[in-house]
């Protein structure tokens, strides 16, 4: 700001012969300042301006010196949009309350945390993963996971539905098809059996273009020490059986049952791979399945059906409602 000095110089009309000194008269009250100090002053409040300040920032932000904010390292939080249902969603065992989330996934990301009306979850993928906007339909039926890993086969456009009560969840494309259904075993409930007839997860993915997969993954690998004349891993699709019977020798067995219960021998394709067993089928049909292991001489752990029916009664209503 500039402050003008006032000066007031009185001319005083001398003789025609010439000019006497004209002295300067400056009003009282009103200070003199040196032009000098007055320009450095100035200097000096501009340099104070341009210092950073916590000043108040849109949204309430605060101001961060770049060098620093550097070393900052900070969880990204993915804002979503979400779908409340128009009306509660009725199935078969009750009523249950859902709503649908919109995830914007960043690539190279590996977590982003999704806030939804039970608490947030943090949603973890490989940094690979590809970004873009899907959907994840929640039931709002039981905590939370704090944790949730995304599946790879989970694209964007694709929807989640994740039922946290049952542990379980699928994924299905815009069209609707199903790419993925999961469920979840609790550990050490195997009635005291071996770790490697405990199951944790089975899983079914769908193919493009047809055909679909079962695994199930067990604690741990067979150990290779057997005291019973056989164990095995069985699957339970609709009203088909099929099994993997391993015997007190190491050999295994591939079987498949008829509908009196008669085992024989499977020529489809199965794979055990550590903890892991695998049937591959070249047709798909959205059908109830579990998993069942046993030993000669007891049952081991079992899961429950994978309710099919029911979580395709969710989805039609959540298209109906959660928009």
């Amino acid at each position: 700001m500039k402050v003008f000095n006032r000066l007031v110089i009185v001319l005083l009309s001398m003789a025609a012969v010439g000019c006497s000194a004209i002295e300067p008269y400056i009003p009282e009250n009103i200070p003199f300042i040196n032009p000098e100090a007055e320009a450095t002053a100035v200097v000096v409040e501009e340099e104070e301006n341009n210092v950073p300040q916590e000043l108040p920032t849109p949204f309430g932000t605060k101001w961060i010196d770049p060098t620093a904010a550097a070393q900052i390292v900070t969880t990204p939080t993915a804002v979503p949009r979400t779908f409340p249902c128009l009306s509660p969603l009725t199935v078969e065992n009750g009523i249950l309350e859902m709503v649908m989330y919109e995830l914007v996934w960043r690539q190279t990301e590996e977590v982003q945390i999704l806030e939804t009306r039970g608490g947030p979850i943090s949603f973890k993928a490989p940094v690979t993963f590809p970004g873009g906007v899907r959907q994840v339909m929640i039931i709002h039926n039981a905590p939370l996971p704090a944790e949730f890993t995304l599946p790879e086969f989970y694209e964007p456009g694709h929807t989640l539905i994740l039922d946290p009560a049952m542990n379980m969840w699928e994924v299905r494309n815009p069209a609707g098809d199903l790419r993925a259904q999961h469920m979840s075993d609790p550990f050490e409930d195997v009635r005291g059996l071996v770790p490697n007839l405990d199951v944790l997860t089975v899983e079914r993915q769908f193919g493009p273009e047809g055909g679909m997969l079962v695994r199930a993954t067990n604690a741990e690998p067979d150990d290779g020490k057997y005291i019973w004349t056989f164990e095995g891993v069985e699957l339970y699709l609709g009203d088909q059986r099929f099994a993997n019977r391993t015997l007190a020798d190491g050999n295994t067995l591939n079987l498949v049952y008829d509908q009196d219960g008669q085992p024989t021998d499977y020529e489809g394709t199965v794979i055990k791979q550590a903890e892991t067993f695998t049937w591959s089928f070249d047709d798909a049909a959205n059908i109830p399945f579990s998993i069942k292991t046993y030993t000669s001489a007891s049952e081991g752990d079992s899961t429950v059906d994978f309710p099919t029916a029911q979580f395709q009664t969710l989805w039609q209503q959540m298209m109906q409602t959660c928009r």
